[in-house]
């Protein structure tokens, strides 16, 4: 698992779309998205992606939600907006603070070492 961390604005979601383009044969990269607002609007905007790919925090509720996919491909997730997907699983609008987690850095358009000493001063700073 790797964490991309940027700023409001910051190309995140972008980034995540080409991450889902770039999928090798075999994969179906799906985008976990904190509503079903947002996935509409997801696959709205772009259609090169099947309706499929853009699934809303709510659906992962129903069973077999992926049933027909894993018949031919391995279903790796990427979630947008991890803050909001977890104020949905906690059932909270309070702020998420701190997330601890085991991965790596994946800094789009930066290279790790830039993205470690972004954080790094981040961190110095607070």
């Amino acid at each position: 698992m790797e964490f991309m961390i940027r700023g409001r604005q910051g190309g995140k979601t972008t980034a995540m779309l080409q991450w889902m383009r770039e999928a090798p044969d075999g994969e179906a990269r799906i985008m976990v998205c904190h509503s079903l607002k947002e996935a509409a609007e997801m696959m709205k905007a772009h259609r090169e992606f099947a309706s499929w790919q853009f699934v809303p925090i709510e659906d992962f509720r129903s069973p077999g939600v992926f049933s027909g996919v894993k018949l031919t491909r391995k279903i790796v997730l990427g979630i947008d907006d991890l803050d909001r997907v977890l104020q949905r699983i906690l059932g909270t609008s309070e702020d998420i603070g701190l997330v601890t987690a085991t991965g790596s850095l994946y800094w789009a358009g930066n290279s790790t070492k830039e993205a470690v000493s972004a954080a790094s001063e981040y961190w110095e700073r607070e």
